[in-house]
């Protein structure tokens, strides 16, 4: 199946709520960048990109062929063949079904097949989310494809923003992996931002995308004003905005430090974390504690 087909899958048969749907759950880093005034044909063209991009087709090809089974008509049975006609399986000769043979048009390189190598990533389907309409049949005599995951643990879904300063780049992206290999997603600058986007506006729409937010302070940090400071601030706006009792802004200290003026209060009702002193296993148990009664904005 080529791009073109893909895209007319697409256009065709998913309203601007299904696409959306579509991309939340299961390419999370293309929905992240949907911006404002994007129309459904930009985004599904962003999408498709993406794919062609990170090796996701085969991914795109069965999520569609989950949720649009009537999109995919089975193969026309192979003809019969006498048995003194038939070859042995393998040998030259036998017969591929176009449709399953053919991959993706790349833009740069012409036809590819569907198979790729290197790194998958995995997006988790949230059971809140509308129920897929069923998969369509597996051609006879071949094994169903194995469908994505569709069940997670509920931090699977959420992002972790990380507010840092700069001198402390090396320990947050170790805070980083950390998180990652724990099934969260977490966010930062340095990782996450492409370019060519607009920081400021990524920055403030990673804030308000997130779960929580994890302040990393140090004695560098809180000692120089910048774009650190801005973030906290912006965080802890956000902050007093969520219900009472709500586990969003949480701070890490990476080192003995003095704390910002706006954090002395919510640290006061707070366990203090101190990053290399059992500090992460507490973060971790917190926001798996927030992740189970979270809700994506």
């Amino acid at each position: 199946m080529n791009s073109l087909e893909i895209y007319n899958i697409l256009v065709q048969s998913y309203s601007d709520e299904e696409f959306n749907h579509l991309c939340y759950y299961h390419f999370r880093p293309v929905f992240e960048r949907f911006a404002a005034g994007m129309t459904r044909t930009q985004k599904i063209q962003e999408l498709i990109d993406y794919c062609e991009r990170h090796g996701e087709e085969q991914t795109l090809v069965e999520r569609l062929r989950q949720e649009r089974p009537n999109r995919f008509p089975p193969p026309s049975p192979a003809p019969m063949e006498s048995m003194e006609s038939q070859e042995p399986p393998g040998a030259a000769g036998d017969h591929i079904d176009a449709r399953y043979s053919q991959g993706f048009v790349n833009r740069s390189t012409g036809p590819v097949h569907q198979q790729f190598g290197g790194t998958h990533h995995h997006y988790y389907h949230d059971p809140s989310a509308p129920a897929s309409s069923g998969a369509a049949p597996a051609p006879s005599g071949s094994a169903a494809p194995a469908p994505p995951a569709t069940t997670a643990p509920p931090s699977r879904r959420m992002m972790v923003f990380l507010s840092y300063a700069p001198d402390d780049l090396a320990t947050v992206q170790s805070l980083y992996r950390k998180l990652q290999a724990d099934g969260f997603q977490p966010w930062m600058d340095r990782e996450d931002l492409l370019p060519g986007q607009n920081w400021q506006r990524e920055i403030e729409r990673a804030i308000r995308q997130s779960g929580a937010v994890v302040i990393c302070l140090s004695s560098r940090a809180v000692t120089k004003s910048g774009q650190f400071h801005r973030q906290m601030n912006r965080a802890l706006d956000v902050y007093e905005e969520q219900p009472d009792g709500t586990i969003y802004l949480i701070p890490l200290k990476l080192d003995p430090c003095d704390l910002p003026d706006r954090l002395r209060p919510l640290l006061h009702e707070q366990l203090e974390l101190v990053f290399d002193q059992g500090g992460y296993e507490m973060l971790r148990r917190a926001l798996q504690s927030r992740a189970e009664t979270y809700h994506p904005r």
